[in-house]
Formats: C-alpha cells, structure tokens, sequence
C-alpha cells in the first residue's frame, strides 16, 4: 500500500500504443533520480546511472512480488512474460536508491512473443578495485587499492558514506570496481583511463579482452 500511495505521488502518465491500448506506463518523474524508462517492442528498457541491483515486480491485484536480480546499469523485461494486470515496479540500485514506476498491462493479444532473450553470465568476482580520493585543507591525495573480502568492502562503503555526511569529507570519492580477472586487470593505462573518468569511462577506450577482466558499470560510486 505505502509503494502504491508513492507511486501514485510521483508517476505521471504517459499512455504508449502496440497495436492498439495494451499497457499504460507511468514513468518516475522525480528530478532525484535518472532512470530512462522506455517501451520498445514489448520490452521495458530501465537504464539507471548507477547499478540496478534488482527489479520488483509488485502485482497489485494477486499481491505477489516477482524479484529479477540484476548486475548492470540496465534491465530489459518482457511484458509478454507478465500476467494481465497493474504493476507497482521498484527499481532498486547499489546507491540504496529505490525508483517506483508503474504499469498496467492491458491485454497480451497483439504482442508477438520474445525471439531471443539475453543470456545471463555469472562471472566470480576474484578482487575488489578501489580508486579513493581524500581532500583535506592542504589539497587531496588519490589512491588506488585493492580489496578482497566483503567485509573490507562493506566498512569501506560505510565510512565514505559517514563521510560523505561531514564537513571535512563531503568532497571526498570513492569509487569501487569488481575484478573477475587480475591478470588481465593489471594494465597499468587501464587504471589510469578508470582514474580519469571518474566512474563513467567510454567502453570504445578500452579492448574486448580488458572489458572481460572487470565489470565496467561502477559497484559503488560515491555521490556528495
């Protein structure tokens, strides 16, 4: 009920035709948050700017849940796969965020089914990559180390959103990359291009073989 009343406060509607009136989006409008929110040939296309961590699908008619886990920035689902009914869908993101849109599925009749789907790749996560910079009245000092276990991970996180809330350290960055591969992590002009783009490096910079050794959507990524 709570995620239907805030659905309703910051949705706005935004009616989209396949084939005549199957679904009814009411995309989030908030100004907080950026999340592209598109329709194209039946797939709902979510894009956030930090890591969707999962979707939850809330049917308001059954009261059920579905949860899609996800490891990117973006998420397609197929409508065709949805029962007919009106969804509450909560998009949660590795920033703790929770962005609430909605949808009415209308009728599945006209809607060609899905071809091919995407395939899911689990990789094992081997290391974490932290790039940390620290400004104190005499300037600030960058490092770069690694992490290995999701305790270190976890304070880590925690503290520079502790410090985040303070005077001193409200400028201070944090950003943190997941390594499936070290060997083919450990260029050295890799590091540099992640250093220098500030979390948000242009995937045409870098080689096929450096893309598989890192996941090059941000985990954590520190906003002040």
């Amino acid at each position: 009920m709570k995620a239907y009343i805030l659905y309703l406060f910051i949705c706005c509607i935004s009616i989209l035709k396949v084939s005549g009136q199957d679904f009814v989006l009411y995309p989030n409008i908030n100004p907080r948050y950026h999340l592209e929110q598109n329709i194209e040939n039946n797939i709902l296309h979510l894009k956030a700017e930090s890591k969707i961590t999962k979707v939850s699908l809330y049917n308001r008619v059954t009261k059920r849940t579905s949860i899609i886990k996800n490891d990117t920035n973006m998420i397609r689902i197929a409508l065709n796969e949805l029962d007919v009914s009106y969804y509450t869908i909560m998009t949660h993101t590795n920033l703790g965020e929770i962005i609430v849109l909605g949808i009415d599925l209308l009728n599945k009749e006209h809607m060609k089914p899905l071809v091919t789907k995407n395939k899911v790749i689990e990789q094992k996560v081997k290391a974490y990559w932290v790039i940390k910079e620290t400004y104190k009245h005499s300037g600030s000092s960058l490092s770069t180390y690694f992490i290995h276990n999701k305790k270190s991970l976890e304070y880590a996180i925690k503290k520079n959103r502790k410090d985040l809330t303070s005077f001193s350290g409200k400028n201070n960055s944090l950003i943190i990359y997941e390594i499936y591969n070290l060997k083919g992590f450990a260029s050295r002009g890799l590091k540099n291009k992640l250093i220098k783009s500030k979390g948000n490096i242009d995937d045409s910079t870098i080689s096929e073989k450096q893309k598989k050794a890192f996941n090059i959507t941000p985990l954590y990524k520190s906003q002040s």
